[in-house]
């Protein structure tokens, strides 16, 4: 039996990109049974990140960086991550933040940014670390809702992306999950 402070192990899966082929370890954030079969909403093992550069009289607003300049900033975003046992790892234009950091390192991220986006919604990022170099400041930031992967799970501990007829067949069973597990949570807070 667990005790009440205590997390439930995660669950990881490797889920199978059908287009590319390409094997991810994600973790099961949802599961639920559909007429025998096992589906969840899957989400990044490692946290990902973007980082924006403050601008403004006030450095109250922020803009995107061109993706060249990112991996001048790897260094010292590490050093910044480090007492937290985390690292930042570039790919391309994707940046993840990779280690397993404590409580503490997501109750310091409580600064919450309301971006708007191309298609006139606006999405929230939490801050998670600042950097400065003297001359610039930097926020890299992270969905504050992280992006759900809908997946059938299988055996083995593999998971299957869903196709499109799947996704909409499914679509609100999925919605009145999560609606139930908010509930939840809000039941125990």
């Amino acid at each position: 039996m667990q005790a009440d402070d205590e997390l439930a192990p995660r669950r990881l899966v490797t889920y199978t990109d059908s287009e590319t082929g390409d094997e991810t370890t994600m973790e099961v954030y949802l599961e639920l049974e559909v007429e025998g079969r096992t589906y969840a909403l899957l989400i990044p093992l490692h946290l990902p990140v973007e980082i924006v550069r403050a601008v403004g009289k006030d450095l109250d607003e922020i803009e995107p960086m061109d993706p060249s300049e990112i991996k001048g900033l790897k260094k010292l975003l590490d050093e910044a991550l480090a007492r937290w046992g985390v690292h930042a790892e570039i790919e391309g234009e994707e940046i993840m933040l990779v280690g397993d950091p404590p409580d503490e390192f997501y109750d310091d991220c409580d600064t919450v940014l309301e971006i708007d986006t191309d298609d006139d919604e606006t999405e929230e990022y939490a801050v998670v670390v600042e950097l400065d170099t003297g001359g610039e400041r930097y926020l890299v930031i992270t969905p504050v809702v992280p992006d759900l992967m809908p997946a059938e799970l299988l055996k083995g501990e593999r998971a299957r992306e869903l196709s499109d007829e799947e996704m909409e067949d499914l679509e609100e069973t999925f919605r009145a999950a999560l609606k139930a597990q908010e509930e939840e949570e809000d039941e125990e807070d």
